[in-house]
Parts: C-alpha cells; structure tokens; sequence
C-alpha cells in the first residue's frame, strides 16, 4: 500500500542559484532535468545575465521550452525522442 504526503520546500530560481554559487562566471552547459519543471525552471534563469554557451533541457512541450530559449539559444539538435519527451540542444546567439 503506498502513501504519499505532502511537504513544502524552499523554492530558488535558477538565477539566484547561479548569483551566489558561479558569481561572474560564465557557463559553459547548463544541463536541465526536472521531470518536466522545465518551463518553470527556464523563467527562473535571466537570460539577459546568464547566457549558457549550450543549455541541454528535457522537454515535455518542446515549443513552449523554444518559445522561452528563442530570443538567446537556438536549437542546434534533437538529442533524443522518446515520444512523450525530447532532450534538446540550444546553444548560444
């Protein structure tokens, strides 16, 4: 018999990640897995600040994930199609 509880955490965005753990460094990959939190997660990044050379991500709804990386990244390939996902590589305009 399985339960299941609800807990709440503290939440971070990717850009308050990257202020305080990488300060002025540049990032090379940027690779994204959270079992389709990506968009989320994507709004979370200041793409006016930090720009990944290359950002790998997970996409449950790859148009949506093109619509958030498009003005910075573009999709340079389709690493893998699962059918209900697509792991996509962006890399930097």
């Amino acid at each position: 018999l399985r339960s299941s509880k609800v807990i709440q955490v503290p939440a971070r965005t990717l850009s308050s990640l990257i202020d305080e753990h990488l300060a002025d460094r540049e990032i090379d990959l940027l690779s994204l897995d959270v079992e389709g939190g990506e968009p989320e997660a994507l709004r979370g990044l200041d793409l006016s600040r930090h720009r990944p050379r290359w950002i790998c991500v997970e996409a449950r709804d790859p148009a949506e994930i093109g619509r958030l990386l498009d003005r910075t990244h573009r999709l340079v390939e389709v690493l893998t199609d699962l059918g209900s996902h697509r792991d996509l590589l962006y890399g930097r305009r």
